[in-house]
C-alpha cells in the first residue's frame, strides 16, 4: 500500500496550521468548572486509570486506556465507559501547560459539537474539568507518558527526547472530553491496513461523510481538517466525522481569512489566503464549503487509489498559478486523465471537484444527486467480507 503521509508524517496527529489559534476569534463559552479526582485502577496502574466526571446530565464512570493520538494542547486515549462497555475516545488537554488557549480552543470544539445532531458526527458524552491526571510529562507538548522508542532516547509517542519528559509521574490538571470512538478505527487505518477499497464501499463511506458535512454546513460550521484521520467507522460501519478543533462558525460576510488544515487535503484557496494576509477581504478569504467539498474530494481518492492525488511540489507552492502548473499529477487531473486508477464514475465526480475556482465546484447537494453517488453499495456484511479477504491476503 502506497503511504498516505509520504513525507509529511508529522501531520498524522498534529493538524498543519498556517497561522496561530489566536487569529480567529472563538466564539464565547463558559467552561465546565466540575473538579473530579482521577484514581488509578489496581490491575494496572501505568496505563489504565478510572475517573468519575460529573457532566450537565449526570455521571459516568470511564476506563481511561492507551494513548491512541497527540494534539497541539493534548492526547487522545482509548477509552471504555463502564456503564455500558460502549467505546470512547477520551480528549485530555493539559490546563497548566497551556492554561486559557487551550480551555478557548477546546470549549469552543465542545460548543460546536454540542450544537450537531446526526449519525455521521461523533456525539461528545461527557465533560469534566480540572481533572487531576498523572503522567510522565513532557515540557515540549502535550504527551503524558514516556514511551522508550527501540533506541531508548526518544518518546516513541510524542518524538521528543528522555530529558524532555518528568522523570517522575506527576499529576496535572486536565480537561477531559469523552467522544464517541468508531470501534473500528480510523478510515485512515482501514486503508492503510487492507489497501485501497473498492468503488460500492468507497461510494458508501462517501455518502456517509457528505451527509454528516452537509448538516454541518446547514449549520453554518466549516470542519476545515476533513482528512481520514478524523473519520472513525463504527461496528456497524456508520462512519462518524471527528476531531472539529479546528472547526468555524461561518462569519456574516461568508468569508474566512486563515489558510488552515492538514497540507494534502487542503484546498488551494485556503492555502493561498495566508498569502494575501493583510490585503483586502476578497484576496484574504476564502469560502470554507468549497474548501471542504476539495477536501471530500481528495479523501474519495485516497479511498478508490490508496494514494494521495497530489505531489509534494503542489503542496509546496500553492499560492502561485504557475508553479501549480509544474505539478505533473494536477495538470494530469486538470486535464481530466489522472484518474487512472479510479472507476469511469468516480472520475467525471472527481473531476467536477477539483477545479481551482470554488465557486465551479459542486456543493454537497450536488455530489448527492450526481450519477456516481446513487450507485450500488454494499450490505454490511460484505464489508465485513471484504474486510476479512484483504486481512487473509496481507496476512
Amino acid at each position: 500500500v502506497v503511504s498516505l503521509l509520504p513525507d509529511c508524517a508529522s501531520s498524522r496527529y498534529l493538524p498543519m496550521k498556517y497561522c496561530p489559534p489566536s487569529a480567529e476569534p472563538s466564539p464565547a463559552c463558559s467552561p465546565v468548572t466540575k473538579r473530579d479526582r482521577l484514581e488509578e485502577t489496581q490491575e494496572n496502574p501505568s496505563s489504565s486509570v478510572r475517573t468519575t466526571p460529573k457532566s450537565g446530565t449526570g455521571k459516568d464512570e470511564f476506563k481511561i486506556g492507551s494513548v491512541i493520538g497527540l494534539g497541539t494542547y493534548g492526547e487522545v486515549r482509548r477509552g471504555m465507559r463502564v456503564s455500558d462497555g460502549q467505546p470512547v475516545a477520551i480528549k485530555l488537554v493539559d490546563l497548566s501547560s497551556f492554561g486559557e488557549e487551550a480551555t478557548t480552543m477546546m470549549t469552543k470544539e465542545i460548543k460546536i459539537l454540542r450544537s450537531l445532531d446526526h449519525p455521521n458526527v461523533a456525539h461528545v458524552l461527557s465533560v469534566a474539568n480540572d481533572v487531576l491526571h498523572r503522567g510522565n510529562w513532557c515540557d515540549a507538548c502535550a504527551c503524558s507518558d514516556f514511551k522508550a522508542d527501540v533506541s531508548g532516547t526518544k518518546c516513541a509517542l510524542c518524538g521528543h527526547g528522555v530529558y524532555s519528559h518528568a522523570s517522575r509521574r506527576e499529576r496535572r490538571p486536565v480537561l477531559m472530553v469523552a467522544l464517541e470512538l468508531g470501534a473500528r478505527g480510523e478510515l485512515y487505518r482501514v486503508i492503510e491496513e487492507h489497501g485501497a477499497l473498492n468503488e460500492p464501499t468507497a461510494r458508501f463511506f462517501f455518502r456517509q461523510l457528505c451527509a454528516g458535512l452537509q448538516h454541518c454546513h446547514a449549520r453554518g460550521i466549516v470542519h476545515r481538517d476533513v482528512k481520514p484521520e478524523n473519520l472513525v467507522i463504527a461496528h456497524d460501519f456508520t462512519l462518524k466525522i471527528v476531531d472539529f478543533g479546528l472547526a468555524v462558525h461561518v462569519p456574516p460576510d461568508g468569508l474566512l481569512r486563515c489558510g488552515i488544515g492538514s497540507l494534502p487535503y487542503t484546498a488551494p484557496e485556503a492555502y493561498y489566503s495566508q498569502l494575501c494576509e493583510g490585503q483586502s477581504d476578497t484576496q484574504g478569504g476564502y469560502h470554507g464549503e468549497p474548501a471542504d467539498v476539495w477536501s471530500c474530494g481528495v479523501v474519495l481518492y485516497v479511498m478508490l487509489t490508496g494514494h494521495h492525488p497530489f505531489q509534494r511540489p503542489l503542496l509546496r507552492s500553492l499560492g502561485s498559478a504557475p508553479h501549480l502548473q509544474a505539478c505533473n499529477h494536477f495538470r494530469a487531473l486538470m486535464r481530466g486523465d489522472g484518474y487512472y486508477s479510479t472507476p469511469v464514475g468516480g472520475r467525471a465526480l472527481l473531476s467536477e471537484i477539483f477545479v481551482l475556482e470554488p465557486s465551479k465546484r459542486p456543493n454537497l447537494k450536488s455530489i448527492a444527486a450526481h450519477t456516481w453517488f446513487s450507485g450500488k453499495i454494499p450490505e454490511p456484511r460484505e464489508i465485513e467480507a471484504i474486510f476479512h479477504t484483504k486481512r487473509a491476503n496481507r496476512s
